[in-house]
């Protein structure tokens, strides 16, 4: 069974459709993001990738949503409803 998101991973999530590096994601997220909002995105990042949420890009320095990650934002959307 898969982890249940927090209410930020899944607007993480929801954000990384595209490769975006985390400040890309925290511009998405907030209209004006400070240095604590980039780092709390890149914290929910890493934790997304651990799970197999989210995949990073090494060469690049972006992220993804993966198909685990998908399923997993769809059943939290669900069981939000």
């Amino acid at each position: 069974m898969a982890a249940k998101l927090t209410k930020a991973q899944a607007r993480v999530l929801g954000a990384i459709t595209d490769w975006l590096a985390a400040y890309e994601v925290a511009e998405r997220l907030f209209d004006d993001p400070d240095v604590t909002a980039r780092r709390g995105v890149q914290k929910v990042l890493g934790r997304l990738v651990t799970l197999g949420y989210a995949k990073l890009s090494v060469a690049n320095a972006t992220y993804r949503i993966t198909d685990a990650g998908r399923t997993a934002l769809s059943q939290h959307q669900g069981d939000s409803l």
